[in-house]
């Protein structure tokens, strides 16, 4: 086994790697999944937030309505 530690890291620079347009409108496509993804995923949670919050609501009018 080499002794990794003499090895000298390989440097890549971005003009040396090619991308084609198939990978990039990949990329793209992933971007895009996981930003819809994530919207959706705030939207669900301050939906059942705000469900939360008027159910919490009712009971405390209840609540005070009993205490009467």
């Amino acid at each position: 086994m080499a002794d990794k530690r003499n090895e000298k890291p390989i440097v890549v620079r971005s003009h040396d790697v090619h991308l084609d347009s198939d990978y990039v409108q990949w990329i793209h496509n992933i971007k895009e999944r996981f930003r819809t993804t994530q919207i959706k995923a705030a939207v669900k949670v301050n939906s059942e937030q705000l469900l939360f919050n008027w159910q919490l609501g009712r009971e405390l009018v209840m609540r005070k309505v009993e205490e009467k």
